[in-house]
């Protein structure tokens, strides 16, 4: 038995229409479609804008911990060296003819040149480091550009919307 379907009613063998090709050419976005990309567009590069400046910041600021941890090893040891050197003025004092006293000089001294050192390391890391996120704030002037250019061609394109001129060449009637 024939089955006098039309070619296109017929759907697959799994019950699903078939799916037919249309010859019809593609027309340009409408104005809302383009506003709909623009913002999702800028949503989705606002998103990746402050994903780039949390790792930006996170970079500066464990360089930033590591500068303010030097500091404060360098702090602590300055400490030592000067509760050391205290002990050794009292030993000094107090008993000014045994050797002893010489252990704790040298400790003192040690503890101190090398406090010094962290302190200066440190500093210096901290003078040196710049916690602006120049990589975001360089993308946000693109984007800045970016969009500005995309604006541009929007009134453009609605500017020759507005004046009757149509991108393939044919005139346009303006309505009233």
């Amino acid at each position: 038995m024939a089955d006098d379907r039309r070619p296109e009613e017929i759907g697959r063998a799994d019950g699903a229409p078939r799916a037919t090709l249309s010859h019809r050419p593609r027309a340009e976005p409408s104005l809302g479609d383009l506003f709909k990309e623009l913002a999702r567009e800028s949503s989705s590069l606002i998103r990746q804008e402050t994903a780039l400046a949390k790792a930006e910041l996170r970079e500066n600021f464990r360089s930033l911990a590591k500068d303010l941890a030097k500091l404060a090893v360098g702090g602590a040891l300055l400490l030592l060296a000067f509760i050391i050197l205290n002990a050794f003025l009292i030993v000094l004092i107090g008993d000014a003819l045994d050797n002893y006293w010489l252990a704790a000089l040298a400790l003192g001294i040690l503890y101190l040149l090398v406090g010094v050192g962290l302190v200066i390391s440190g500093k210096n890391g901290l003078e040196r480091d710049d916690l602006k996120p120049d990589m975001t704030l360089q993308t946000l002037r693109d984007d800045k550009a970016w969009v500005q250019e995309e604006v541009r061609e929007i009134k453009r394109e609605l500017s020759d919307q507005d004046f009757g001129n149509r991108p393939d060449g044919h005139p346009d009637t303006l309505r009233g």
